[in-house]
């Protein structure tokens, strides 16, 4: 599910740039699949499951905290570039309904 969504992030946010932001997710998507469980099962090996758990579940809270804000603020932007749209689509159609 997070696949499909950050696609259509991607290309909401970089929409002249579709092609590169789609094909660096793909690169390091696939990085992400080869190193992840190699760093994993060293990370096991040498702590074991409970250590293991909590390292990289505490790195995925900085992660969030990190996207969560970069997302708010690109989304903010959008919708006020999307509020401006609208009004300017009303002060138009207002105009030549005149």
């Amino acid at each position: 599910m997070l696949n499909v969504a950050i696609y259509s992030l991607a290309s909401m946010f970089w929409p002249d740039d579709v092609e590169l932001a789609l094909s660096l997710l793909e690169a390091f998507s696939g990085i992400g699949m080869i190193l992840g469980p190699i760093v994993g099962s060293a990370v096991y090996t040498w702590f074991g499951f409970k250590l293991t758990f909590f390292v990289f579940g505490s790195t995925l809270v900085p992660i969030a905290i990190l996207s969560a804000c970069f997302f708010a603020r690109r989304l903010s932007r959008e919708i006020d570039i999307d509020d401006s749209y609208k009004q300017l689509e009303e002060v138009v159609s207002t105009h030549e309904s005149q």
